[in-house]
């Protein structure tokens, strides 16, 4: 077979003088070479769209998890979208968009911080209230608004810990919904 490519090559023989079994061989092996320069192409192509995330990858938290998985569904998501199969693949890239924006909100962890900032507005800002120990340890009393006194510090500080419920449930919920989307990735492909 290789011989027959060399010979098509020099111009000794033609393709089409040559017998049908030695034409499929030809073309199954320019078959493989296509792929073969396909499969470094997009090798490459993976390396440089994976290379910065992959360099700031460590071991130690689930922010480099949820960074992964980012990075990968809005990937999934633009393929569905531009050249997906399926006839609903833009539903399909929808629900990958609303994943990938679970993962994002997740990733930012913004969540208190938004919810606070009525709540400073009305009471001003929290400081930690610490008091030094025997043992010369800097013991948190509590986390309060210094210029609130009574029944104003305690309504504050019930507002304050109803907005960590809050924001903790939220953040759970993307958690949740994130999760409950990837369980259901096998229905994203045909």
């Amino acid at each position: 077979m290789i011989r027959s490519a060399r010979n098509i090559l020099r111009g000794r023989v033609k393709y089409e003088d040559m017998d049908l079994p030695t034409r499929w061989k030809l073309m199954s092996l320019r078959g493989c070479m296509i792929d073969l320069a396909r499969n470094i192409w997009r090798g490459i192509k993976n390396v440089v769209y994976w290379l910065p995330v992959m360099w700031k990858d460590r071991q130690w938290d689930h922010w480099y998890l949820l960074k992964l998985l980012e990075h990968k569904l809005r990937r999934m998501r633009d393929y569905h979208r531009e050249s997906g199969l399926r006839q609903d693949r833009h539903a399909v890239a929808d629900e990958i968009d609303r994943a990938a924006s679970c993962a994002t909100r997740l990733l930012e962890d913004r969540y208190l911080t938004e919810a606070l900032k009525p709540h400073e507005k009305k009471y001003g800002v929290a400081q930690c209230i610490t008091e030094p120990t025997e043992t010369d340890i800097i013991q948190l009393v509590e986390i309060a608004v210094p210029e609130l006194e009574g029944e104003e510090r305690e309504r504050e500080k019930e507002e304050r810990y109803a907005i960590y419920r809050q924001s903790t449930e939220e953040a759970k919920q993307d958690l949740e919904t994130l999760c409950a989307t990837l369980r259901r990735m096998e229905n994203w492909w045909d």
